[in-house]
């Protein structure tokens, strides 16, 4: 299962501002780059002007065809995020229709297209941040009841650290520690392992909060929580 890792692009579009080139407050530079480097496993996203049931705001978005590629970006971000959270690939989601507008002027429509952009970027970042942790024995591709149990261990502490910081009710943690328990992980994971696990968790997550408050972390973090309820 290919799943791309995109630490340097979310680097590269955290990094958005005024600058030359800019739509909706998004340097243009910036969105080109991150779509050429998601194309490979994302390419087939469409544009969102090709859906057969359009919005009001799609007159105006229509137009302009950076404020297009800021919408597809995002769709990319955003199942790139759910695919490597959830780990399954999602082919059908790239066909669907996925962008909505009821504004019809384009400084509203500007003011939706960046907020989902930057909500996307957080999502993407911070399932990256989890990608992070798994370096050495925890390889989600390599199919190893250890890696596994890694990956199911990060999981579970990320967001039930998410439960308690942000105070989100969705039961994920529940969820992934059910699976955890299903596959014998306590049997397979050292107490040294879960202990270390927990400390980098923890520093990261800390890191986050403060450098950007706990209410930028919960909200960038939701997104992504909401996708998993259920899963």
């Amino acid at each position: 299962m290919k799943i791309k890792n995109v630490m340097v692009l979310v680097g590269l579009l955290g990094s958005t501002g005024l600058m030359a080139g800019t739509t909706c407050g998004i340097d243009d530079r910036t969105v080109d780059a991150g779509l050429i480097d998601m194309n490979d496993f994302y390419g087939d996203i469409p544009s969102p002007c090709h859906d057969r049931r359009v919005s009001q705001g799609h007159a105006v978005l229509c137009q302009n065809p950076n404020m297009v590629n800021i919408a597809i970006l995002t769709r990319m971000l955003n199942i790139y995020a759910l695919e490597n959270a959830t780990r399954r690939e999602r082919p059908a989601l790239h066909k669907k229709p996925y962008w909505r507008s009821n504004f019809t002027t384009k400084e509203k429509i500007c003011s939706q297209l960046e907020e989902e952009f930057e909500a996307a970027i957080g999502l993407a970042g911070y399932q990256s941040t989890l990608d992070g942790f798994q370096k050495e024995s925890e390889n989600r591709s390599d199919g190893t009841p250890e890696g596994n149990c890694m990956y199911l261990l990060k999981g579970g502490m990320f967001n039930g650290l998410l439960e308690n910081v942000c105070e989100f009710d969705g039961g994920v943690k529940q969820s992934i520690m059910k699976s955890y328990d299903q596959a014998n992980c306590r049997a397979i994971l050292s107490q040294d392992q879960v202990n270390t696990l927990s400390k980098e968790m923890l520093s990261v997550i800390k890191g986050d909060i403060e450098r950007n408050g706990r209410d930028a972390f919960c909200e960038n973090a939701r997104s992504g929580y909401e996708h998993l309820i259920g899963q």
